[in-house]
This record gives structure tokens, sequence and C-alpha cells, in this order.
């Protein structure tokens, strides 16, 4: 393959840059999971949400009312029901010795359908197979016979299993027919004796290699019933008026008796019978022809596999052996016996076995087959659903082990090779499996096959959007979606944008295989293929943007761009629900500029909490004559508070030669905003003549950081912001940035005030209340903070507290004199203490504590 960065350029170009890219064929650049109405990008189609990539096999997306959700993870399973939709150990479904074209009947999960062989056809093709498609662990086979009436069981039958062997040995699992792979089933179980009349016979399998004690089935990927014995013609003795009223195809054998002078009856030809004297006719007797049906055959598992798939997904599974780091995915995953990995270890080592799901899960069962030449006696498990240690690793809880050394220490000569582990129901999106060679010399093991179980909707899935181009770059506005959340579920969506993209080539030999272009090259040209193309992200994509968690949030991804992608995330607490989506619908809006860029100045601080005065620098870049804005929105975070100064614009030269335009406070209009925001309009349209837009404001940073995020808009086109990116819009100061940084000080309460040390609450209107005015810095976390007054005994008189999501900024607290129950505390001298409840260690100044005084 090879990767080439293409650039959109704004202008004529594109429009030549358009023009090539559409001879690229439809499958590289597809719009299917999406549609674009105006300025709107709509997702409300099943086809849509069928394109988007990711784990789509863990969602349910429905073609009735077009609405996705997460699947749901079942227990119990009947393997069998749907063997069709798996081909990894060959072709699932079902197939018969006779009455093939009724076979897939015996799966259908309706037991008023059934098969039964051709009743007319020897016994030996009396049977049916079914190839569940994959492996799995049988915990029960159930057969079920149709009802009295509608069809007989096999008078005496079988019921036999296999799989494909492991890599490490192929020996006892074929027949011992030179240079044929025909399957040596195992029997399973059988019937002991004729039975007509019980009509569900169930069948446990057992372990074939050596398991644990919590281990029940056996690995099985096929299931054989042979007929063994049979009444034939003769299952049912009747009289002649009802073997007459039989159809013809129930019409078993007649059978013609000789009465014997003993009193015996010998059975004779109907030809004989009829030409003995009538004294010596015996009775005739009737029977029905045995017509066997099988309404059901069900195949019970733990559950859904949520194991398979998992590197189709996204997800990763490795194992460690003296070799390095494995990629075992496909191996342990793919639901095929055969294809598991082997690997040596040397004695008394640790190995681990690591698995990322791609998704979180509700697990509470394990199943490991290791069925290498070695058996691993020691293995561990550890899970987590993702949550980071303070050192940044995945923070692991061990949740079972499974041993085969005995009660001394010992380790056991036969070992384990089927193991399972039995959890409370959990949210893992990671495993780990530490295991050791418990002998002195190196052993051979394997992962064969790795199965893991719950019940539950998942608990986390993502998909993410094909690309969505625009035929110009957009503003993004906003993002909105219908959808319904049960209490304990969410719904996130993160976008991603840029302006360009990376062509893949792929190349194709006249196979259609994939091939190097190396390869390609040398080809004959009548060996050569298609070369196709694909396209993905380029370098100046933004990362995902923090995720939208309600529905009509503006969009954080910088803008304009013209290509962007979707990220949606479905998520539950609660193993009983799940969110379900019906539709996306991104706002967008022509720009007002084709790029805004920003900085702030200065980028440093000594102090927090004390007032400094800022520049926040606008570049803006116009090509069309109608674009333009004249509202300007500056946003802080961290608390800060801000004031307005003033705004220049101009030119470059205008900046340069101190020529600019500039407003006071009293030439705008001061929009209503947040202490921590500035609003203003100007008179005047800032278009193609104004090359750059100071913004001068004093502010108030509690933070040990604070960051500025400015956006614009056009007044007569009111609701479309946009977005002012981070960047170097002029040379005049030297910051490439939009934050802030306080260089010094762990002080957490600062410019901490009282009104007066004597109040005075007679209700007479004149210093009535205790004030207490302070600043909270540095605290990003939601804490509480609290003014608490204590008489001089240490009693608690009363207690005032405020929580803010984001504490830090300006506070005042009023105390009317009175305590807990509402009544004037008696005259004296108080202590007032303000506390802010950090869990840091390093911070200072966490409390303030001053005496006041009480009169009337």
């Amino acid at each position: 393959m090879v990767a080439d960065s293409i650039s959109y350029r704004w202008g004529i170009s594109s429009l030549v840059w358009i023009g090539t890219l559409l001879i690229f064929p439809l499958q590289a650049w597809s719009q299917q999971g999406h549609a674009i109405r105006g300025n709107q990008v709509l997702i409300n189609r099943a086809a849509h949400w069928q394109a988007w990539k990711g784990a789509s096999s863990l969602l349910d997306i429905s073609t009735t009312d077009n609405t996705v959700r997460p699947s749901f993870i079942r227990k119990e399973v009947n393997a069998a029901q749907n063997a069709t939709q798996f081909s990894t150990t060959g072709e699932g479904g079902v197939i018969a010795g006779s009455g093939t074209n009724t076979a897939d009947n015996l799966i259908d999960g309706d037991l008023q359908t059934m098969w039964g062989p051709n009743p007319e056809s020897p016994l030996e093709d009396w049977w049916v197979e079914v190839n569940l498609g994959r492996i799995v662990v049988v915990k029960k086979i159930v057969i079920r016979f149709a009802q009295e009436g509608e069809g007989d069981p096999f008078l005496q039958f079988k019921v036999l299993g296999w799989r494909q062997p492991p890599p490490r040995s192929v020996s006892g699992y074929y027949l011992d027919e030179p240079k044929t792979n025909v399957p040596n089933f195992w029997e399973i179980g059988r019937t002991e004796k004729p039975n007509k009349t019980q009509r569900v016979f169930e069948f446990e399998p057992r372990p074939t290699e050596g398991s644990d004690l919590l281990f029940r089935g056996d690995p099985l990927e096929r299931i054989l019933i042979i007929a063994i014995n049979s009444d034939s013609t003769k299952t049912e003795e009747l009289t002649k008026q009802e073997y007459d009223n039989l159809p013809t195809q129930q019409q078993g054998a007649i059978e013609f008796y000789r009465k014997e002078r003993s009193g015996r009856e010998t059975l004779i030809s109907q030809e004989e019978y009829d030409s003995i004297n009538p004294e010596r006719q015996g009775p005739i007797r009737y029977y029905r022809r045995e017509i066997p049906r099988i309404a059901e055959i069900e195949v019970v598992t733990e559950g859904d596999n949520v194991n398979m798939g998992v590197v189709e997904r996204g997800g990763q599974v490795t194992i460690e052996t003296n070799g390095g780091i494995k990629d075992i995915g496909t191996a342990v995953s793919d639901g095929n016996y055969s294809t598991g990995v082997n690997g040596s270890i040397f004695g008394y080592r640790d190995y681990d076995y690591f698995e990322d799901l791609g998704a979180l899960f509700w697990i509470d069962t394990m199943h490991f087959l290791t069925d290498g030449a070695s058996p691993i006696n020691e293995l561990y498990v550890d899970v987590s659903d993702g949550t980071l240690a303070p050192d940044g690793s995945i923070k692991w809880t061990r949740v079972g082990q499974s041993t085969s050394r005995d009660a001394f220490g010992h380790t056991s000569s036969r070992g384990l090779r089927f193991r399972e582990i039995q959890i409370e129901p959990s949210k893992i999106r990671f495993i780990r499996s530490p295991f050791q060679n418990p002998l002195s010399s190196l052993s051979y093991i394997a992962f064969t096959e790795v199965m893991l179980y719950g019940e539950g909707f998942v608990a986390e899935v993502s998909l993410t959007s094909d690309l969505i181009q625009f035929d110009e770059p957009k503003n993004l506005i906003s993002v909105e979606w219908e959808a319904d959340t049960p209490p304990g579920t969410q719904i996130q969506l993160q976008t991603r944008t840029g302006n360009e993209l990376i062509e893949e080539k792929i190349y194709h030999d006249s196979n259609g295989k994939v091939v190097t272009e190396k390869r390609y090259n040398k080809l004959p040209k009548s060996k050569r293929g298609d070369i196709t193309s694909t396209f993905e992200p380029g370098n100046d994509w933004s990362t995902w943007s923090v995720p939208h968690t309600q529905s009509g949030e503006a969009i954080k991804s910088p803008s304009p761009r013209q290509y962007m992608e979707l990220r949606l995330i479905l998520l539950t607490d609660r193993a009983d629900a799940g969110a379900t989506l019906r539709s996306i619908a991104i706002n967008t809006s022509d720009p007002v500029a084709d790029r805004l860029v920003g900085e702030v100045w200065p980028t440093r601080i000594e102090t927090v909490g004390t007032p400094e005065e800022f520049s926040y620098f606008i570049r803006p870049d116009f090509t069309a004559t109608d674009q333009g804005f004249d509202e300007i929105s500056l946003e802080a975070t961290a608390g800060t508070e801000m004031e307005l100064l003033e705004v220049r614009t101009g030119s470059k030269d205008d900046f340069a030669n101190g020529q600019t335009t500039n407003y006071a406070p009293a030439d705008l209009t001061l929009i209503d905003a947040p202490a921590d925001s500035l609003r203003l309009r100007l008179d005047e349209k800032i278009d193609r003549g104004t090359e750059l837009v100071q913004v001068r404001f004093r502010a108030t940073i509690f933070g040990n950081s604070a960051s500025f995020r400015a956006l614009v808009q056009n007044s007569a086109v009111p609701g479309f912001w946009q977005r002012v990116d981070e960047g170097d819009p002029t040379e005049l100061v030297s910051s490439q940035t939009v934050t802030v940084l306080a260089l010094s000080g762990d002080e957490i309460i600062r410019d901490f005030r009282l009104g007066s040390r004597v109040f005075t609450p007679n209700g007479d209107g004149v210093n009535d209340e205790l004030v207490v005015s302070f600043g909270v810095a540095r605290v990003a976390a939601e804490r509480p903070v609290t003014l608490t007054v204590y008489d001089l005994s240490g009693v608690e008189a009363n207690r005032i507290e405020e929580r803010r999501p984001d504490p830090r900024g300006n506070y005042t607290f009023r105390w009317d004199g009175k305590d807990h129950l509402d009544e004037l505390v008696p005259p004296g001298i108080y202590l007032a203490r303000v506390k802010v409840d950090v869990d840091s260690g390093s911070a200072d100044n966490t409390f303030v504590q001053r005496v006041v005084h009480v009169a009337y």
C-alpha cells in the first residue's frame, strides 16, 4: 500500500481536487453511513448504522424502526438454533442420511416442524448430524421427538459427538482409513432398551480431557444421532378398521396365522392362508408402520460466547512464552479448536495471558481450554473494567484461580486442560491470566480456546461513522440526538475534524488477491488486477473530542473543516437495560470566516486570586465577500472572573503603527454572560478589511491554570457560533496558546475578609449579619466549602455550606446570628472558621478562622 497526504486547498484548486477524487471507486468514498440535507448531517436509517465501523456484532440494528441499541448477551443458549450463522468449522446446519429436505426443521426452534427419515429407507440411513459451525462447550443435548399421534421416537438410538483435534495431535480424532479426514465420533449416550413412549431425552456429555470440578460438558462442534434399532413395519398393532383408516404410507405389515391342533398359532403367508380350510385360519394382525419424527434438537451451552469476534471489534489477545509475546487473538477466539496456539515455557517461571475484549461486558463465567502437550497446572484470573491505577497502569482484581496440585502441593500427573472460572457478574474489559510451569523442565503448553459468558446488555460499545465530507468547509454548530435512555444508561458522542486525507492504494492481482506494490509491478500485465483506494484521516485531524453527553451541545472539535467523523458510545451500568438511539443530527452553517486563529497573552502569572490584565488576539481569514462577524464570546475555565477593558481592530500595519480602531466598553453592546465569560457586539461587522482583533480584559484566575475559548458569530444569523482555533495569529506576542499557567503558591483560601468583627443581629437593619468574603483557588474537583461558627466551649452554633461542580472562585457567606434551631445565639465571643475540604497533603491554607463578637 502507498499512503499519500492529500491536503484540501480552499478556492479554485479545491474544485480540481474534487474532480480528481471522483474517479476513485465508490467503495473508497462511500457516504452510506449518513445523509447530508442542507445544513444538517443525518444518521437515522438502519443502513446508516450498518455502514459504521466497529463492534457492529454487539449491536442490535432494527430495520423496522431504524434504531440501534447494545446487544443482549444470553445465558443457557441453544447453540443449534443459530448454527447456520457460523461456518468456522464447516458450514453450520443439519445434514441427514434420509429426508434431507426437512432436516433444517430440527434447529428452527419450532416444535410443530419436524424431520424424519424415509420409513422405507434402510436403517443405516436413519441418522442426522448437527454441525454447530463453531466449537462450543456442550452442557446438555436435548432430543425432542414428535408428540404422540404426530410421529414415533427412534426405538433405540445413540448420540455421538466430535470436534477437530487440537494443534498438538490428531491421533484418535479421525478413522483409521489412510488419507481420509472422516471424523471418529465418540459416544455421548444411548438408549438402554427399546422405547416407544418416552418423547424427550437429555444427555450430558462428559469432559474428554482432564477438567476441574466446576467444568461441565465437553467442547464439541458436531452432534450425530443414529438409530440403532427399529420396529419398521410393526410398531403398533391395530384393528382392521384402524388399519384401513391409516394413510397408505403409514400402513405397516399384515400378518396371517394358522391355528395348530396344539392351540398354537403359526405365521404363514397370505397365499397359504387363503388356501387352507377356514377352520384352520387363525387371526389376521394389522400393524402401523414406524414413522420416526424428531421435532427439535437442542444443544445447550453456558451462553453466548462474547469472546468470538474479539479481533474484528478491535480487541487484542496476547500470550507470553519463551519465544516472546505472541498475538493470538484469531487463534483462541475464532471458535475453531484446531487453531489454538502452542508454545514452550521454562520451568518455575511466571507467564501471562492478556486480553482486551474491545468492549465492556457483563461476565460471570469463563472457560479456558488449554489442550497442549503439557497441561497448565496453575492458572489465575485477574480482571479490570479499564480503571487505571495511580501509576497509569491497568488496575487489576483477582477473581479466580485453578490449580491441579493435590493437598500436599504435588503436581498432578494428568493435569487440567479444561477449566471453568465462576465469578460474580462484573463489568469486564480486560482479562489477565498469569500461569506458571510447575515443572523444572521445559513444557509445551497451549491455549486452545477461551470462552467468556455473562448475561445482560453490553455494558459499553462504540461505533465510528464513515468519513463525512462536505462540499465546502462547514462550521460545525451542535449535535442532537433522539434516544431512549433508561436510568443507568447513557449515550456519548465524540467528534473529530480535519482538512487532509491520506489515500491508501490497494493493489490486486488478476484473481483479486491483495499484493504489495512491488509485487504488483513485477506481475505481467495480464496478471494485474485493479488498483483501488481508501481514505483515512490525515495528519491535521484533531483528536477525539471530550464526549458529548447531552443532546444539543455545541460541537467541541475545530471548525470550519471539510471532513469529520463521529464516534458513538453506548453505556449502561445495568445488565437489564440499554439505551436505544433513533437518530443523530449534526447542525452546520456556512463559516463566518475561512479560519480563525487565537492566542492569549501573557501566559504566566505569579499568583492566583489576583486580578491581572490579559489580551486575546484573533486573526480572521476571509475569502468570500459575504463573510464576517460582529459578536465575540470569550469563555474561561477554573472559575475565572473577567472584566472587559477594550477591543482593538485593524490591519497588521495598524497594530504596528498604533493606528488601530479602539472600542471602550461604552462603545460596545455588552450582552449578559456569566462571571467567567465576556460577550460583546460591535456596531460594525469585522470582515475582509480586518486582519487582527485584540480583546483586552482583566481576569482573576483561581486555578493552577485557566483556558480561554473564543467564538464569533454574525448577529444577523444568530445561533451559529464559530470557534477560534488555538494558534499563532500575530507576531506582537509569543504565545501560540490559549492557556494561562500560575507559577507558584499552594494556598487554597485567598483574600479572606470579614465585614466586621462585631455585629449586632437585633433586626434594626444595621450591621445585622456577619459577612465573610474569600476566594478559593487550585481545587478542580467538587468539594464542600463551609463556614462553621463555634462558641468558646467548642460547640457548633451553626454551619453554612456551598458546593459547586468547580469550587474555584469568589464566595460570600452571611451569618444572621442564629443557631441550628433558628434562634438567636447568646451575646459573646465566637470562632468563625472557613474550610475547604481537600485531600491534598501539599495544599496550604485549607482553612481560615477568626474571632467574632455578637452583641445586642
